[in-house]
């Protein structure tokens, strides 16, 4: 993955064109990854998603946090802080 974070609002035609190649990278990378849970203690493997997800999305504005339910169970979450204090938190 070649950070689809990168890129700005204005890149133009081929901005966009860059932005979705890597979208659909990103979408390929994270299926590839099948982190399908049937039922069974050892599916899931939500980690390999959890992992491609934090080397996108780590850098500065980001608050990363990972929350493991189990071995190879990880969940991520990220967080970006407002610019107006006084607005309700989005969930």
């Amino acid at each position: 993955m070649s950070g689809a974070l990168r890129y700005g609002p204005d890149g133009g035609q081929d901005g966009f064109h860059r932005r979705q190649g890597e979208t659909v990278e990103l979408l390929q990378a994270l299926i590839r990854n099948a982190c399908v849970n049937d039922g069974t203690a050892e599916s899931g493997q939500e980690v390999r998603n959890a992992d491609a997800l934090s080397q996108l999305l780590d850098g500065p504005g980001l608050e990363l946090a990972r929350f493991s339910a189990g071995p190879g169970r990880d969940s991520l979450v990220a967080r970006i802080t407002g610019s107006d204090p006084s607005a309700p938190a989005c969930a």
